[in-house]
């Protein structure tokens, strides 16, 4: 399967990667650890190569922190039973990707990922920051994540596998996620988002300062319903408002009467023209927020 190459964008060249294979004696200089399980577990989905990703799958996953304070990336990979374990600053890190990837007998390898909306982890310093189990779902062709306060069970898998690890006398921390809430400027970018087979598009207008992973992911359920739309026969395109500033995607059965349809789109325009006359004070918006507006933009016209 052959990624996408926007999950990468704007991000830093140099990606550090850091393992669970050894973890360092505890010290002065060296007093923080984080530590978790991540798990993937799959439902009715096949690459298309024909590797499954059904099931639980402990190994193969990698997930990648950004520090909000000066950008840098760190790549985390799991061991075979999802352990995670790492020595990383303090600080609030973002979790902008979770990525797994699936090898067959054959040498055929296929990956999936998703961008979990701007969860943060802060890491306390001089602690183990345990951040319990993450399972990260596809069921349907929906990428889900939740997280479970588990600490427990992961502070005896890890002691049971570095037993003699001087961590396990340290201080352990269960670190809860939680969701950032950005300010958002009044200044806005415009630009047309394509389904995957290029056939159709939409175009959306968002923040410009706008996390980029929280773009992607509205992308990708664009994208989505995009594809959906084609394949049960619907036509699909955009309506522009008169100053031609913002456009809102349209869905409509093919058999509906050309009166019908100019009616509807008549009703979007007007929508969209009031909307460009009220201002805007509201400049702090949440990632449900974000969601909500952006697929607030797709307009689903039933048949009359």
């Amino acid at each position: 399967m052959k990624r996408n190459n926007y999950s990468f964008s704007l991000k830093l060249l140099l990606l550090l990667f850091i393992g669970c294979t050894t973890i360092p004696t505890s010290t002065d200089k060296n007093p923080t650890l984080l530590v978790g399980k991540i798990v993937f577990i799959g439902s009715n989905y096949v690459s298309n190569n024909g590797i499954s990703f059904d099931g639980t799958i402990t190994s193969g996953i990698d997930i990648i922190l950004v520090n909000s304070e000066n950008n840098e990336h760190l790549r985390l990979s799991v061991d075979g039973n999802g352990l995670l374990c790492a020595n990383i600053q303090e600080g609030k890190y973002i979790i902008d990707e979770l990525y797994i990837k699936k090898t067959a007998f054959d040498g055929a390898w296929a990956d999936l990922y998703m961008n979990p909306a701007q969860k943060v982890l802060e890491i306390e310093r001089g602690k183990v920051n345990n951040i319990g189990t993450i399972r990260w779902s596809l069921v349907d062709r929906k990428h889900s994540m939740i997280q479970s306060d588990n600490s427990l069970a992961v502070k005896v898998d890890f002691s049971k596998k570095y037993p003699k690890s001087n961590w396990n006398q340290k201080e352990w921390k269960y670190s809860q996620l939680s969701t950032n809430v950005f300010k958002m400027s009044d200044e806005k970018i415009s630009y047309f988002v394509k389904s995957d087979n290029g056939l159709d598009s939409t175009h959306i207008t968002i923040p410009k300062n706008m996390p980029d992973n929280v773009r992607i992911q509205l992308e990708n359920d664009i994208k989505q319903r995009l594809n959906d739309y084609r394949i049960r026969g619907d036509t699909t395109y955009y309506v522009k408002s008169e100053s031609g500033l913002d456009s809102v995607l349209l869905k409509v059965p093919k058999a509906m009467p050309e009166e019908s349809r100019r009616r509807q789109e008549e009703v979007i325009r007007n929508q969209l023209k009031l909307q460009e006359s009220r201002p805007n004070n509201n400049d702090t918006i949440t990632t449900k927020n974000q969601e909500r507006i952006i697929r607030s933009s797709i307009i689903v016209i039933k048949d009359e």
